[in-house]
């Protein structure tokens, strides 16, 4: 980043989007000790996953708008805000009702900071490290993920699963104040007339490839929310890990894996875009249908070592997808509506992806095994996400040019 303001911006943002899959990712590591207390099955497990994915989904789309219409960094710091508190909840509840309350209304908190941090860096960054930029924010998902997991698991083992939500929320009251402290883009003050919220998606409607980019990662979605959300407890009943040792390989494999995949992915699609600008979806193309071998040969693994081998490499392959979709949806759609084109993609997105993988897996499971279900569901998703892109890559020039006219 090339001034001091959008270097402050990317690295608490950073920090950030990090505490967010924290605060998300926490419940899976702890949900075995939360089963045993509240006497849970598979399906209610699952719920408590979906819950908050549909309501951070729903959410998404009106704050978005919100975002397109007034200051970015403020609608982040709220939502940081609120999320943290909503965290720190969870250690006092007492019922499985009282719990699914509360992660479903931590998904109104989280669902506002993410699509006003991609448009915010977005702007900032140049277009010929863009994907860089982004890739950087978003490697912070699954480092959360991990450090939630790992953090998680070690707490409920030794301490007891409500202190884990105890010391992952706290931080965010302090990174919600350092939001507020970011400065706008100066892009943003340049911004064309507010239009009314059907031409604005109406005009979102006619990218032929943002609509390829979000069934691919209604996809991708999938695969990540559904193997996140189950991998501890995979653990725990296949190769009969202990809680605190589930947590601490998943959150070791997401964060390896995860940093590379995103990092790279991110750095290849740069590269990419030097030699032909319109050439950054074959990253998640490649990804995609490596991925799904990975994953394949993952679940059908009988040792946890060669598990634990392959699923870092499938990982590498589908995180290196999230960098070079979210930069090609911000290349064509107008400047004025990003937010609440990254908004409409997170509601559809995970509403039609991570949202519906714990339940459905679960629901699987109970009829069959969970080893079962992610083996019928997330090497075939993964083959469908890298179908999409390809579809993409025939419409994107049209798209990306329209765009770069615009902005001359």
């Amino acid at each position: 980043m090339k001034n001091r303001n959008a270097s402050f911006a990317l690295i608490v943002l950073f920090f950030v989007n990090m505490l967010n899959y924290a605060d998300r990712y926490i419940l899976p590591a702890v949900l075995p000790k939360i089963r045993i207390e509240f006497g849970l099955n598979l399906f209610q497990e699952g719920l408590l996953g979906t819950s908050f994915v549909i309501v951070f989904a729903l959410s998404s789309l009106p704050l978005s708008m919100l975002a397109d219409r007034s200051i970015r960094k403020n609608i982040i710091a709220v939502c940081v805000g609120a999320w943290s508190i909503m965290t720190m909840l969870g250690g006092v509840i007492h019922t499985f009702k009282q719990l699914f309350v509360v992660r479903s209304f931590l998904g109104i908190g989280e669902a506002g900071y993410s699509p006003a941090s991609l448009s915010l860096l977005g702007d900032y960054a140049e277009s010929d490290n863009r994907g860089k930029v982004l890739s950087f924010f978003l490697s912070g998902n699954l480092i959360g993920a991990a450090f939630g997991f790992i953090i998680g698991g070690i707490l409920a083992e030794f301490l007891g699963w409500r202190y884990a939500f105890f010391l992952v929320g706290l931080p965010g009251l302090i990174l919600a104040y350092l939001s507020y402290r970011i400065t706008e883009p100066g892009v943003q003050v340049k911004k064309e007339k507010i239009e009314a919220p059907i031409k604005i998606f109406g005009s979102i409607a006619k990218v032929k490839t943002y609509w390829a980019v979000i069934f691919a990662y209604v996809f991708y979605a999938f695969v990540l929310g559904g193997v996140s959300f189950w991998l501890p407890t995979y653990l725990h009943d296949v190769f009969h890990l202990n809680l605190a040792k589930g947590g601490l390989l998943t959150g070791i494999l997401l964060l390896t894996s995860g940093t590379i995949g995103v990092v790279g992915g991110g750095w290849i699609s740069d590269r990419l875009y030097h030699s032909n600008k319109y050439s950054r979806l074959y990253v998640p193309v490649v990804g995609g249908l490596i991925g799904s071998i990975f994953v394949f040969f993952a679940l059908i693994a009988h040792s946890v070592a060669v598990f634990s081998v392959i699923v870092f490499l499938g990982g590498i392959c589908l995180s290196s997808a999230s960098g070079p979709l979210y930069v090609v949806m911000h290349d064509v759609i107008k400047p004025h509506m990003r937010s609440s084109a990254f908004g409409l993609s997170f509601l559809l997105s995970h509403l039609l992806g991570d949202a519906s993988a714990p339940s459905l897996i679960g629901s699987i499971a109970n009829k069959t095994s969970l080893h079962t279900s992610l083996l019928l569901t997330t090497p075939l998703f993964l083959l469908f996400a890298a179908f999409c892109c390809v579809i993409g890559m025939k419409t994107i020039r049209k798209d990306m040019d329209a765009i770069a006219t615009l902005e001359k």
